[in-house]
């Protein structure tokens, strides 16, 4: 028998079969918007958790094909949804501040 006995299908080869030459203009313009996403992070470094999400996905899918699938992007949702849970709080030092929210009183705590 020629070949080898266990499945060696990721998820860029899938890409660059079904693409075709196509395949390259789209690593180009995903090399872009990780390069983008290094210069946002000197803005915003909450942007750490999207470049960290586009590693792992190229890295993911170098190695599994289901990795481009909708169902391998419940860690990248998880992240996401704490990132976004946690963007009133603003962390300095060991304290956390939370700014007012309208509709709620600043209550003082007395010593």
């Amino acid at each position: 028998s020629v070949g080898v006995p266990f499945a060696i299908e990721s998820g860029i080869g899938v890409l660059m079969y079904q693409t075709g030459a196509f395949f390259s203009l789209l690593i180009i313009l995903f090399l872009r918007v990780i390069g983008s996403l290094r210069e946002a992070i000197k803005t915003d470094s909450r942007n750490i958790i999207l470049l960290t999400s586009g590693y792992f996905l190229l890295c993911n899918s170098l190695f599994q094909e289901e990795a481009l699938s909708p169902a391998a992007g419940g860690l990248f949702f998880l992240i996401y949804g704490i990132v976004i849970s946690q963007a009133h709080t603003v962390v300095k030092g060991l304290s956390t501040q939370t700014p007012s929210a309208p509709g709620f009183a600043h209550r003082s705590v007395k010593q």
